[in-house]
């Protein structure tokens, strides 16, 4: 492996270095067999303004409908880019990056064997606003906003402000309900709240000080944290599209203004003894996942690593459904149904594709693709060696990952642990599930919202912990609505502690071979609901 060395391209501690390192990426690109940038540990920026901007298509993240007047559409600016480059490894020696405006922090496209390692990524003064209740009476609240935030009034109105962003303190308020709000006496509890100052009159009575009036003050507690932010996605932390044998290590990320990591159209992804968890006060690292992983084959590899803050799930592992909206000869034309997943290619020659019926979510077939090709963003053409004869959803069985997810801590997590929707073999071993406002894992599949699919075949669950799962700790449940078959298979729950005191248990619908063994239980209301599967205990 050749080794080149940042400091011989005059990249300097406490520097704007995203212009440098554009130049070096662009050189090893030239550069052939395995090669390794090391960096020597110290502070270095990264900012939007010397950033160049890029065009993509990111899955689950805002849709066409969301954009704002005179916004870019599904544009990004990104200070690391990596693009057409096989056999490299980056090394940041232990080194601090701190971004500088609204960015999508790290691109890594049509890639082969990349490394990112020994990093902390942090955001300055990013657009993430913590209100705290200090005050209350019967007619107002007072909050205390974090000092990390920078302000400032406009008229009549008060705007967060910052790098690339100004947010009206009352942005939405009257169509927010997903902010995050931690109540004092649970404070590793994420749940989602309507926007705080909704229909009231705010008023600064100190630096950083407000109170707002004619709100439901009876609803607020003294100590309870309120988060306001832009939810919209429109950025990423770490984004990898149509690449291979990717790996991150000891890569810690303290904010993105969305998903901390998204993997699309990928092959064999590493995620090993990451960090991502707050520093200083705020108690949020993402507003929505941390990880999603969508469309891709191989392997996926989540391991080591701490996960404590997010809007939205730990992990998810999915595919799509996609609808048949034309067939003719054996073409057929297929379509993405979630309006914020469109945009890039899922397919390639010789997948193979799993005919399901979007009613009862069971295989009714299956084929080859021969050729594929992209009509417009949100239409797919493929020519297949077998039509089906009816209405039904396309499932690429060949992009359904196997995934190991282990030795993990998950903690503050406002929706699921993880989410699962992958035919290949799942192993979540050794893992803590602290306070997650939904279930701990969910195993779903469906035809009607998300379009998220599909079913599992072989499922392990053994070792992990389950602390305080608001719903239950795990959740088997297809999103069918008539039953024609076992959707699930083959899934074993093991070895397992459960711990949690308002929820809790296990929901299994219409699955076979569900083993259920040899569980450690410290929950009172312990259950196994069982909705028509078949449950081996």
């Amino acid at each position: 492996m050749k080794e080149y060395f940042a400091r011989d391209y005059n990249v300097t501690e406490n520097t704007d270095i995203t212009v440098i390192l554009r130049g070096i990426l662009a050189d090893l690109r030239a550069e052939q067999g395995e090669k390794k940038l090391i960096f020597d540990k110290g502070t270095y920026f990264l900012t939007s303004k010397n950033s160049k901007k890029h065009h993509l298509n990111i899955t689950n993240t805002i849709g066409i409908k969301e954009w704002e007047d005179g916004e870019e559409i599904r544009e990004h600016y990104v200070p690391i880019f990596i693009e057409n480059i096989d056999n490299l490894t980056i090394d940041f020696g232990g080194s601090t990056l701190i971004i500088k405006g609204v960015v999508t922090n790290v691109v890594i496209q049509n890639c082969k064997n990349i490394r990112l390692e020994n990093v902390d990524i942090k955001t300055e003064n990013p657009n993430l606003h913590e209100l705290k209740v200090i005050n209350k009476s019967a007619f107002y609240v007072d909050y205390e906003l974090d000092c990390e935030s920078k302000y400032e009034k406009i008229g009549n109105e008060y705007y967060f402000v910052g790098e690339d962003y100004k947010l009206p303190f009352k942005y939405k308020t009257a169509t927010t309900w997903w902010i995050c709000d931690i109540k004092p006496d649970t404070p590793n509890k994420t749940k989602r709240t309507r926007h705080p100052l909704f229909s009231t009159k705010i008023k600064e009575i100190a630096p950083y000080k407000f109170r707002a009036y004619g709100l439901n003050s009876a609803r607020y507690k003294i100590g309870e944290r309120l988060y306001l932010y832009d939810v919209r996605r429109k950025n990423v932390g770490i984004f990898v599209d149509n690449s291979e044998d990717i790996t991150l290590y000891n890569v810690a990320q303290r904010f993105n203004y969305s998903l901390a990591v998204v993997c699309q159209h990928t092959k064999n992804i590493t995620i090993d003894s990451v960090d991502f968890t707050p520093v200083g006060a705020k108690k949020i690292v993402s507003i929505a996942d941390f990880i999603q992983i969508c469309m891709c084959s191989g392997d996926v590899v989540v391991r080591n690593s701490k996960f404590e803050g997010a809007g939205d799930d730990c992990l998810n592992v999915h595919g799509f459904h996609f609808k048949i909206v034309d067939i003719k000869d054996n073409k057929l034309m297929v379509r993405f149904m979630h309006p914020q997943s469109y945009g890039f290619m899922p397919f390639d020659k010789g997948d193979e594709l799993a005919y399901i019926d979007r009613f009862s979510l069971t295989e009714k077939g299956r084929a080859t693709v021969i050729d594929c090709k992209m009509i417009n963003e949100y239409d797919i053409e493929l020519v297949v060696d077998n039509v089906p004869s009816s209405d039904l959803m396309v499932e690429n069985i060949t992009k359904t990952p196997n995934l190991l997810f282990e030795n993990n801590y998950i903690n503050r997590i406002i929706t699921r642990g993880i989410l699962i929707t992958t035919r290949g073999k799942v192993q979540v071993l050794n893992n803590v599930f602290n306070d997650n406002s939904m279930s701990g894992i969910l195993i779903s599949d469906d035809t009607i919202s998300w379009y998220e699919s599909g079913l599992v075949q072989d499922v392990l669950i053994k070792g992990n912990t389950f602390n305080n799962s608001e719903g239950y700790d795990i959740m088997i449940k297809p999103e069918n609505i008539k039953f024609d078959g076992y959707v699930h298979n083959n899934i074993t729950i093991t070895d397992n502690n459960f711990n949690s005191k308002i929820g809790g248990g296990i929901f299994v619908k219409d699955s076979g071979n569900v083993v259920i063994k040899d569980n450690n239980i410290n929950e009172k209301e312990f259950k196994i609901i069982n909705k028509n599967s078949k449950i081996i205990e």
